[in-house]
């Protein structure tokens, strides 16, 4: 029984939770939508008071708030259930908050880049255009902003999975290899054995 129990592998406290066990309430469930708020807004710039737009702002950056809130709690909490079965690192609270941090700051750059800036860039820039297209047409200035507007919703569905997925390679490149050994905890160096060579020693000249 022993043997059978020593064979089984440990996992490391610093494992993330696991995504396909747990439900995700930013990802499964409708609040993700909350992400794309902001998207939704900057594509309806030209037809819609300022006040509008800034509020999807707010939305989608306190969407992102939440979620990096949720991610760095979940994995504090992984990384003390994990405590049990893995030394790899010394039990304080320092070192669960640090895998938490780790996990927060991850994630609050993935929402920043992902969701924050790099789509409302590519639709702005797509409305830009769709105007400089439509500028020598006849058509009214109203009827060539509904239908800038709607080329800047138009693009939405085909830039997201494109935009995080470059994000994802940016971060793997970047965040972590370089910020994530600043601010996870060191793993404990393996404990030294007693050498029982000079007690054998010992035993033999006796």
């Amino acid at each position: 029984l022993k043997k059978k129990m020593s064979q089984e592998p440990q996992q490391p406290i610093c494992l993330p939770v696991d995504e396909e066990k747990s439900y995700d309430i930013f990802k499964d469930s409708p609040i993700r939508f909350l992400g794309y708020t902001n998207e939704i807004g900057e594509a309806l710039r030209p037809i819609t008071p300022k006040l509008f737009v800034n509020a999807t702002y707010a939305i989608a950056i306190t969407y992102a708030l939440l979620d990096t809130c949720d991610k760095g709690i979940k994995t504090y909490l992984e990384s003390k259930e994990k405590n049990d079965e893995s030394k790899d690192y010394e039990d304080t609270e320092m070192t669960h908050i640090r895998f938490g941090l780790d996990s927060a700051t991850h994630t609050l750059i993935w929402q920043t880049l992902a969701s924050i800036t790099i789509p409302p860039f590519f639709i702005n820039r797509t409305i830009w255009l769709a105007k400089q297209l439509l500028k020598s047409s006849s058509m009214s200035p109203i009827n060539k902003k509904v239908i800038a507007s709607f080329c800047g919703l138009a693009i939405i569905p085909l830039i997201f999975k494109p935009i995080d997925k470059a994000v994802d390679k940016i971060l793997e490149y970047t965040y972590h290899p370089y910020i994530t050994p600043l601010i996870e905890p060191k793993k404990i160096s393996s404990k030294k054995i007693p050498n029982n060579n000079n007690n054998n020693n010992d035993d033999d000249d006796e």
